[in-house]
C-alpha cells in the first residue's frame, strides 16, 4: 500500500515536471531561432543553452556549492563516497603535526564531491589533485571548484594507469536511452575495462594515460600522502601502477574500492599487490552490490614503516 501510495505521489511531480521540461525544450528551441537571425543578434550574447541550478552540500560542519545539470548530479549528493574525508579528517599522524603536510589524490573523481569536501577541509594545510578523464564530469569538476573559489585543489583531465598509452575508455550506456545517448555529468561505471553489463563494445573514446611515477615527474607533482581510488575495474591497474613505482613515491595511506568479487579481501589482486609493498589492511567495510554491480570492498591501507 505504501509503495503504492509513494507511486502516485511521484507520478503527481513528475507530470507537471515533464509538462515544463517540454516547455524549456519549446521556447529554449525559439530562443535559439532569435539568437541566430542574422548572423547572431546582440541582445542574446549571454544565451545558454543549459539551466544555472546550484545546491549546497553539507557534511558534517564542511559546505561546498555544486552545479546540477541533470539527475544524475543530484543523485549524487546523496551517493557520493564519503569514507575517505572521515578517515582523513581524524587521521591521527597527520592532524595536529605542523611539519606534516597532507597531499591527497583522489583517481576517478567524477564531478568531484568528496575531493571539494577535503579540499574546504585542508585549506592551508594541505592541497588535493583531483583525477578525472572522462570530460563530461571533468567540466562539472572545474565548474564546481569556480563555484567554491577554492585555490588548493588541482583538477588533472588525465588517466592512471600502469603505462603510459592510449587507450579505450567506455562509456556506461546502461541508463542512456536517448538518440544521441552522449554522456552526462555525474554517471559512474565508465572505464578503460569493458564491463558487458554496462559497456557496449563500440561506445567508447579513445583516452590519454599515463602511469602514476610519470604523471608526478611529468608535471612536478608533490608526492601524495593520501591517495583515494574508484575507478570501476580499472583499480588493479592503477594500483599496480603505484606499487611499480620507486619507494620514494609510495603514499603513507591508500584508500580503495575493491570491485572484484571475492568472499575475502584476502583474496583480491589489489590486497596482494598491497601486502607485497609493504602496506598493512587498516580497515574495510563491505557494501552490498546490486546485479549488475559487484559488492565493493572499501578499504583503507598503511604504509608500514
Amino acid at each position: 500500500m505504501y509503495i503504492i501510495f509513494a507511486k502516485i505521489i511521484y507520478l503527481g511531480f513528475s507530470i507537471p515536471g515533464k509538462i515544463l521540461n517540454l516547455l524549456k525544450l519549446f521556447f529554449g528551441y525559439l530562443a535559439s531561432r532569435f539568437v541566430f537571425l542574422f548572423g547572431g543578434n546582440i541582445f542574446f550574447k549571454e544565451f545558454e543553452t543549459d539551466i544555472n541550478i546550484v545546491k549546497n552540500i553539507k557534511h558534517q560542519d564542511l559546505n561546498i556549492k555544486v552545479k546540477l545539470n541533470n539527475y544524475w548530479d543530484y543523485w549524487r549528493i546523496r551517493n557520493f563516497e564519503s569514507y575517505p574525508i572521515n578517515y582523513l579528517r581524524k587521521d591521527k599522524d597527520f592532524n595536529g603535526s605542523d611539519d606534516k603536510k597532507i597531499i591527497f589524490y583522489e583517481i576517478g573523481a567524477n564531478t568531484g564531491y568528496c575531493s571539494l569536501l577535503l579540499s574546504k577541509f585542508l585549506e592551508n594545510k594541505g592541497k588535493v589533485y583531483s583525477f578525472e578523464i572522462e570530460p563530461t564530469n571533468y567540466k562539472t569538476l572545474c565548474n564546481n571548484i569556480i563555484l567554491n573559489k577554492l585555490k588548493n585543489i588541482t583538477p588533472m583531465n588525465i588517466g592512471v594507469s600502469d603505462e603510459d598509452k592510449i587507450s579505450k575508455f567506455y562509456y556506461n550506456t546502461k541508463f542512456l536511452k536517448k538518440k544521441n545517448r552522449l554522456p552526462m555529468s555525474s554517471m559512474g561505471m565508465h572505464s578503460m575495462k569493458f564491463d558487458k553489463n554496462v559497456h557496449e563494445e563500440n561506445f567508447y573514446c579513445n583516452s590519454t594515460f599515463m602511469t602514476y611515477q610519470n604523471i608526478i615527474e611529468t608535471f612536478k607533482l608533490e608526492v601524495p600522502t593520501h591517495v583515494y581510488i574508484d575507478a570501476y575495474g580499472a583499480e588493479e591497474s592503477i594500483i599496480k601502477s603505484i606499487t611499480n613505482s620507486d619507494t620514494k613515491f609510495l603514499p603513507a595511506k591508500v584508500m580503495v574500492d575493491i570491485e572484484e568479487n571475492v568472499k575475502k579481501i584476502e583474496e583480491s589482486k589489489i590486497f596482494k599487490m598491497l601486502n607485497s609493498k609493504n602496506y598493512q589492511l587498516l580497515s574495510f567495510q563491505r557494501e552490498k552490490g546490486v546485479s549488475y554491480l559487484p559488492d565493493n570492498l572499501q578499504s583503507i591501507f598503511v604504509l608500514k614503516k
